[in-house]
């Protein structure tokens, strides 16, 4: 319950133009034919994905979450390291707590 939390924090610092275009763009992308749920008065209340258009799904929200924190690192727009030295401090860093 309290990732949904967070997620939903985190989901309102995008723009939401782009994230609404976005979601259509990968729906329309990789579902085919949804199932859908309905309640006894017709509303849609669920939906049923393969397991191919499920993986997608989460492989394209992982893909939006890199996105956010990228445009998050670059606004902070702090000193940079190369990739080589930021592993070898994460490597002290995991010696040091072992």
């Amino acid at each position: 319950m309290e990732d949904s939390k967070n997620n939903s924090k985190q989901s309102n610092n995008l723009n939401p133009f782009f994230f609404t275009n976005y979601c259509k763009f990968v729906l329309k992308k990789i579902v085919v034919a949804p199932q859908f749920v309905t309640n006894i008065k017709g509303k849609k209340t669920g939906v049923f994905l393969s397991m191919k258009d499920y993986k997608k799904l989460i492989e394209e929200v992982e893909e939006l979450e890199d996105i956010k924190a990228y445009d998050k690192a670059k606004k902070r727009n702090e000193k940079t390291i190369p990739l080589r030295e930021a592993i070898k401090l994460l490597k002290k860093e995991k010696l040091s707590h072992a």
